[in-house]
């Protein structure tokens, strides 16, 4: 499942999506589930992208892959080594 949402995913798109920062997939140790953890400048941005219609077929795809419930979060805090 993993792999096929990499393939979804079109890394070249996104970097070029204004606003866009990083993300990251994540999988579950017994592959059942994905979470695709991505970050954006403004929740404006994130907006934009969700009514972009050029992003909108790049969600179908992931979409298509397992069921699909984009939310946005604010960082509550932020511990790195």
């Amino acid at each position: 499942m993993v792999a096929g949402f990499q393939v979804s995913i079109d890394g070249r798109f996104w970097v070029s999506t204004e606003g866009f920062v990083s993300a990251s997939i994540h999988k579950s140790v017994d592959n059942t589930r994905v979470v695709n953890y991505a970050q954006w400048r403004t929740k404006d941005d994130f907006d934009a992208m969700r009514t972009n219609p050029e992003a909108i077929p790049h969600m179908k795809a992931a979409a298509a892959l397992a069921s699909f419930d984009p939310i946005a979060c604010e960082v509550a805090e932020s511990i790195a080594r």
